[in-house]
């Protein structure tokens, strides 16, 4: 199973779609968050760290999940450091 997060980009949203859709993804499967390379862009707030630093503060209360870097050879991602995988 495959869960995708791709809307409000802002790290307090994310980290609220993370909480509600981790449930859903079983062992094995992928919980992937879109955009975790825009902190520091003109696309967030001032200060925001948007989608990577919710799977960051994610991942601190969620030992059942881990960032993969294997993943199927995409020429081009926006989940750099989101594509998480239920152990």
């Amino acid at each position: 199973m495959i869960v995708i997060l791709d809307s409000l980009h802002e790290r307090e949203h994310v980290r609220k779609e993370l909480d509600l859709y981790a449930g859903f993804v079983q062992a094995g499967g992928y919980l992937v968050v879109n955009d975790t390379h825009l902190e520091g862009t003109r696309w967030l707030p001032a200060g925001d760290p948007g989608p990577a630093g919710a799977v960051s503060e994610f991942l601190t209360t969620h030992s059942e999940f881990k960032v993969t870097r294997s993943q199927p050879d995409f020429l081009v991602s926006c989940f750099h450091a989101g594509l998480l995988v239920r152990l």
